[in-house]
């Protein structure tokens, strides 16, 4: 799939930009050891859509520079996949997306995978609706999936944060029906 021959939604929602001219998400990055695992964990797990396979970009000069300079690397070689977030388009016929990094030759710190509560400051986290969070959470168990706390029960529905393979939070909400 070409880069920007991403999928369109249905129904285009006319969405207006904020007082500051935002309009919503874009996208979002991940930059991941091992896009595999990450692909599979957002795909297979979350059920997001797959919409730009794994390309294996470090053969390619140009995108090697373009992606060194706007991370500040030298010398990285990448791997690149997307997956489109649910939910639908944020504006326009534009539908969210994550963008996977798959980074090789220069260090990253890998204290988040081992401790991925222990320092959150400017990192944060994605929260998703799920509709059954249950059944989610008995095929992350089968899968492997590391969790961060026990299921949340409030009065307005369910929490509980995950895990994803390179140590980002991931906090999983089923609502209760109004």
């Amino acid at each position: 799939m070409a880069w920007l021959d991403l999928p369109k939604p249905e129904v285009a929602a006319p969405i207006k930009p904020n007082r500051a001219g935002v309009y919503g998400l874009e996208h979002t990055h991940v930059i991941t050891k091992d896009i595999e695992a990450s692909m599979h964990f957002y795909v297979d797990i979350l059920g997001f859509d797959q919409v730009m396979a794994i390309q294996d970009i470090g053969q390619d000069p140009s995108t090697n520079a373009r992606m060194n300079t706007l991370l500040g690397f030298s010398g990285a070689k990448f791997k690149h996949g997307i997956v489109t977030m649910p939910g639908g388009a944020s504006y326009a016929e534009h539908i969210p997306q994550i963008e996977f990094w798959e980074v090789e030759g220069v260090p990253l710190d890998g204290t988040l995978n081992s401790n991925p509560t222990g320092n959150l400051r400017g990192k944060g986290y994605n929260a998703y609706m799920v509709t059954d969070l249950g059944t989610l959470l008995q095929k992350m168990k089968a899968a492997g999936i590391r969790f961060v706390s026990e299921m949340l029960v409030s009065p307005g529905g369910k929490s509980i944060y995950v895990v994803d393979p390179d140590g980002q939070i991931i906090e999983l909400n089923e609502r209760n029906a109004p």
